[in-house]
């Protein structure tokens, strides 16, 4: 079974080739065309023509190639239809390429290794790595190139002699041999895939617990670091960074013991997730916290803080009482041209400001104060 990541991925490329075989057959028509023109020119050279110039015209250019760029159309026309699904779209314009090989086959019987152009259709259709796909095309092939070689006398000159016949027999063993070739190389392609999408799930796994906070589950430092390097540039629009820090955590850790610390930092990365979705959270070090706000209003990113005040003081553990946790915040915006160092500095700033207070106060710097 194919995983997301081939089947969204591999998408556009399957839309692409898909593109490729329509044009694909409107050249081959066109070409077929131009060689059938040539050809009359010099059959007629040699005085070989076996029939009048307009039975030749209509017989073997006019309605080949017409039919030929019926189907062309046909495929281009249902390929553009939105509605149309992509699957469905890929097996309209594979049939009608055999549908072409069909009517090459029929007109031109009379030249050896003519059914070998059913081939082409065959060998297109793996690109799209589906096996029912591959086979239905390979059935029609089959089936089209039995009519085409034991009941349509397109050609009165066509007769079955054991050429015909060897020529007939040799076709489908070439079909069923690329067939086969075709449906191996599908399955390693898959397998492939199946690789690659494995490979780039556990290095995405990775890079994110590279990230992460194992304990909170909040991001860490180094995610940090990454974000205010990427935010900190000219074109970057308003954002804010909010430290905070548990107060009195050492307390904590000293009368009811280090697990239960632990339980109160994970409480605080809980509060974090789930009061600013759309930020992003971070353990700094220690009890030291860290919120990201991007293209947030001032308004809304200290309504949210104020959320996370209320909800962490709601802590349901053993620290209770004297020893209730609460949080002290300092928010800063970012200004132009400032320095990631600089915003950090600010923000401590303002988390000093509060910690000195009566604690569990949310104090926003102002260059003001300064």
């Amino acid at each position: 079974m194919q995983t997301d990541y081939s089947e969204n991925s591999l998408q556009p490329i399957n839309e692409k080739w898909r593109k490729f075989q329509l044009k694909s057959m409107f050249c081959y028509t066109l070409l077929i065309l131009i060689c059938e023109f040539i050809g009359y020119f010099v059959i007629s050279g040699l005085s070989m023509l076996e029939c009048s110039t307009s039975k030749y015209f209509l017989k073997y250019l006019l309605f080949p190639s017409g039919c030929n760029m019926l189907l062309t159309i046909f495929a281009w026309l249902l390929s553009e239809k939105t509605k149309v699904a992509e699957t469905a779209k890929n097996y309209i314009t594979c049939l009608s390429m055999v549908g072409i090989a069909f009517v090459v086959s029929v007109v031109h019987c009379a030249f050896a290794g003519v059914y070998s152009v059913f081939l082409i259709p065959v060998i297109m259709t793996m690109i799209y790595g589906d096996f029912r796909l591959i086979s239905v095309t390979s059935l029609c092939s089959v089936v089209l190139n039995w009519v085409s070689a034991m009941y349509i006398r397109w050609d009165a000159s066509k007769k079955q002699t054991a050429d015909l016949a060897a020529d007939f027999m040799l076709s489908l063993f070439l079909l069923g041999g690329v067939f086969v070739a075709c449906v191996v190389i599908i399955r390693f392609e898959k397998e492939k895939q199946q690789t690659i999408a494995h490979s780039e799930q556990e290095r995405s796994r990775l890079q994110q617990e590279l990230l992460r906070d194992h304990l909170t589950g909040v991001y860490n430092r180094l995610a940090l670091t990454n974000a205010l390097e990427n935010l900190c540039a000219p074109e970057t629009g308003s954002f804010f960074i909010a430290m905070m820090d548990i107060d009195d955590f050492k307390s904590i850790n000293d009368t009811e013991g280090h697990l239960e610390g632990d339980a109160v930092l994970r409480h605080l990365g809980e509060v974090l997730t789930k009061d600013c979705p759309d930020a992003m959270p971070v353990r700094f070090g220690g009890d030291e916290f860290s919120v990201l706000f991007h293209e947030r209003k001032r308004e809304e990113v200290l309504s949210e803080l104020k959320k996370v005040q209320k909800d962490f003081a709601q802590y349901g553990g053993l620290c209770q009482g004297t020893l209730r946790p609460t949080l002290s915040i300092g928010l800063a915006e970012w200004q132009q041209n400032m320095l990631p160092e600089e915003l950090m500095r600010c923000a401590d700033e303002a988390l000093y400001e509060s910690k000195m207070g009566k604690k569990n106060r949310l104090t926003v710097y102002s260059s003001e104060k300064k």
